[in-house]
C-alpha cells in the first residue's frame, strides 16, 4: 500500500492525497457481497484541505478509522507528521513550525507530535537529536536514556 500526498510547506495543509492499493486482503466478489478494501480509500480525499498538525492523526482516526475505513491506510499516516516535522524550519511557512505545541510538545523543533513514533523518531535516535529534540537522557520517561 502506498499513500501519495501534497502538503503545501508554507501553511502546513494537506492538498492532496492519493490513495495505492495494488494488493488487497478482499477484492470484490460474492462472498464479500461485492465490496473490497479498496472501496473506503476515496475517503482520505475529503482530509484535503485540513492542517497536518498535532491534532490531524485524531480527525483522521475519527472520520477514517475502524469501520469506516481501513486500518493498514490509517496506520501509514503518521509519516505525513514525520515528514513535515523533519523539514527545516526555513522551508515552513511563518506559524507552521511553532504551531505544532502544546502538551508534549518540543516547540522549538516542532517534532514532538512524533517523538517516540517509531525507531527512527526515538528520542534518543540521531534523528531527533540532530532536529532539536529533547535530551537523549529521556527527560525522566523509564526505560529511555
Amino acid at each position: 500500500m502506498t499513500l501519495d500526498a501534497q502538503l503545501v510547506l508554507a501553511s502546513g495543509v494537506l492538498e492532496r492525497q492519493e490513495v495505492g492499493q495494488p494488493v488487497v486482503a478482499f477484492e470484490p466478489d460474492e462472498p464479500t457481497g461485492g465490496e473490497s478494501c479498496r472501496d473506503p480509500a476515496g475517503r482520505r480525499q475529503a482530509l484535503a484541505g485540513e492542517a497536518v498538525d498535532e491534532r490531524f492523526l485524531l480527525k483522521l482516526s475519527v472520520f477514517f478509522g475502524g469501520p469506516r475505513g481501513c486500518s493498514h491506510l490509517l496506520a501509514l499516516s503518521p509519516g505525513l507528521l514525520q515528514c513535515l516535522s523533519a523539514l527545516p524550519a526555513r522551508m515552513l511557512g511563518p506559524g507552521v513550525h511553532s504551531g505544532r505545541t502544546g502538551a508534549g510538545t518540543t516547540a522549538e523543533s516542532g517534532i514532538g507530535p512524533v517523538l517516540d513514533s517509531c525507531y527512527m523518531w526515538r528520542r534518543e535516535g540521531a534523528l531527533a537529536q540532530r532536529l532539536g529534540g529533547p535530551p537523549a537522557d529521556g527527560g525522566g520517561k523509564p526505560g529511555a536514556g
